[in-house]
C-alpha cells in the first residue's frame, strides 16, 4: 500500500493561497487546502519569519502580501526569486525550466 504523501508542501500551497487571493482568511485557506486553522496560522507565521510573505494588520484581520524579491531556499533553486513562481501561478508568464 500506498504511503499518503504530497507532492507539494503545505507551505507552498499556502503560499500559493495568499499569491491568488491576498486578502484570503485563515479559515478559507484552511478549507480550501484541508488543513487546520492552526496548521495555516503556522505555517503563515513561518513565511513572514522567512521573509516570503508579509503581513499587515487590516481591521480586524490581516492581509498577506509576496515579498518579490526573496530566493527560493533551496540550494538548486536560489537563483529563481519567488515572484517567478509567484507569477506561473498568476499564468502571467510562460512556463520555463531554471
Amino acid at each position: 500500500m500506498a504511503r499518503d504523501w504530497r507532492f507539494v508542501t503545505n507551505h507552498a500551497t499556502v503560499l500559493f493561497e495568499v499569491v491568488l487571493d491576498p486578502d484570503a482568511r485563515i479559515q478559507g485557506i484552511a478549507t480550501r487546502l484541508g488543513l487546520t486553522e492552526r496548521t495555516v496560522r503556522s505555517v503563515l507565521n513561518d513565511l513572514v519569519a522567512s521573509n516570503y510573505v508579509t503581513r499587515t494588520k487590516v481591521g480586524r484581520s490581516y492581509q498577506y502580501a509576496l515579498v518579490d524579491d526573496t530566493r527560493m531556499r533551496h540550494s538548486r533553486l536560489r537563483h529563481i526569486p519567488i515572484s517567478e513562481l509567484a507569477a506561473l501561478l498568476r499564468s502571467d508568464a510562460p512556463a520555463r525550466m531554471p
